[in-house]
């Protein structure tokens, strides 16, 4: 998984409060109410969401980096780390 961004944390984090409170919208107006809550939102908020972001990325590069060396073991066989060697 890629590290993901503030926004989109941010997001992650009121979408079951937006979507209880509006019941009814489609996701293309739940996406459109997240976004305005973004744009509405605090620095500060928006700097705790920034700071974690930051540690995603480091999760993010943990990951690659194992999953590079394991594909690495391998002689650059996928088998193994997540997807299939087959031709079909």
């Amino acid at each position: 998984k890629n590290a993901r961004s503030s926004y989109i944390l941010f997001c992650n984090s009121i979408r079951k409060e937006v979507t209880e409170k509006h019941p009814t919208l489609k996701m293309h107006e739940i996406s459109q109410k997240l976004s305005s809550r973004w744009n509405d939102a605090k620095e500060e908020v928006k700097e705790e969401f920034k700071l974690l972001a930051e540690k995603d990325k480091d999760r993010y590069k943990v990951e690659n980096d194992a999953y590079e060396k394991k594909l690495h073991e391998q002689n650059g066989s996928l088998l193994g780390v997540g997807a299939s060697n087959s031709s079909e």
